[in-house]
């Protein structure tokens, strides 16, 4: 048991699920471990809850933050595992004994990049499987099924905090853009994860962008790629949300082309135009445009 796990919570106004995130962090089997919390000035119940177990914390800060990001790499300096995992505080670790299967039945010692499955909360199914990097083009790994080797962090640095809510996808991203990272998947269920959160609520305009830029310009990858129309929709839509109407509906109509998820994109958009004629204005509200401000 030599390798140390980090777990990171990050947390802001999280009074109604923390206690059920930290309950199956400290009921595991596997001893050797630290967990950490990073509020971000939380004005609910959440830092109460936080001092009821801070005796079984290795380190909890509460002070405003940029965003979920920066509060992440807070996480990351304060941490001193081998390994480190992100679990949300609307999030809890599939048993209490996941940690002990994971790492004492499993040889991690050349790994760089551990990861296995999650189960969505809503749905009650199970999301993961094997990933490639074309795989991981299309759909992110969810990061409560990952576990980072330090020296990842070491080498690349942290999550990026121009990506307001997309920088463990791009983080991701670049380590399987590096073929020397060795990652291993591990075909069993790590955590149950809350698949309504706010990453499932906002649109992270400079991850498409960027990411766009640098498949075609860097990867050669043609505009006609099917692995990249999710990428012109989503830009496309976060132009429609600006009211620059011509950009939106040409990078739209492009992916509806191109892509295979076509009944997808046009079910966005037919919410999208009931939004624009009074109905169902929860639809339009419920996306928050985070990135580019112009």
């Amino acid at each position: 048991m030599d390798d140390k796990i980090s777990i990171i919570t990050v947390t802001y106004n999280a009074a109604a699920t923390l206690e059920d995130t930290i309950l199956s962090i400290i009921k595991q089997t596997y001893p050797n471990y630290e967990y950490i919390i990073v509020d971000g000035g939380s004005t609910d119940n959440t830092l109460e809850i936080i001092k009821k177990y801070q005796h079984k914390l290795a380190h909890w800060v509460s002070e405003k933050d940029s965003g979920i990001y920066e509060a992440m790499n807070k996480g990351i300096k304060a941490s001193n595992g081998k390994w480190l995992i992100f679990l949300g505080a609307d999030d809890v670790l599939y048993t209490n004994e996941v940690l002990n299967d994971i790492f004492l039945n499993n040889e991690t010692d050349s790994i760089d990049f551990l990861y296995g499955d999650v189960i969505m909360k809503s749905k009650g199914t199970v999301f993961g499987g094997k990933w490639s990097y074309y795989k991981l083009v299309n759909r992110n790994i969810n990061h409560q099924c990952i576990f980072y080797n330090r020296t990842i962090f070491e080498e690349q640095g942290f999550y990026n905090t121009k990506y307001k809510i997309l920088a463990d996808y791009e983080f991701n991203l670049r380590i399987f853009r590096k073929p020397y990272f060795k990652k291993k998947y591990i075909p069993q269920v790590v955590s149950v994860y809350n698949n309504r959160g706010i990453s499932n609520q906002v649109l992270d305009e400079d991850f498409y962008v960027d990411q766009l830029e640098y498949f075609i310009n860097t990867e050669k990858l043609s505009p006609g790629d099917y692995r990249l129309q999710t990428y012109f929709f989503f830009y496309g839509f976060t132009q429609l949300l600006k009211h620059k109407r011509a950009t939106g509906f040409k990078n739209i109509l492009h992916a509806i082309i191109f892509g295979r998820r076509k009944f997808f994109y046009c079910f966005f958009c037919v919410k999208y135009f009931f939004s624009l004629l009074g109905f169902g204005k929860k639809i339009r509200s419920s996306f928050v445009l985070k990135g580019q401000s112009n």
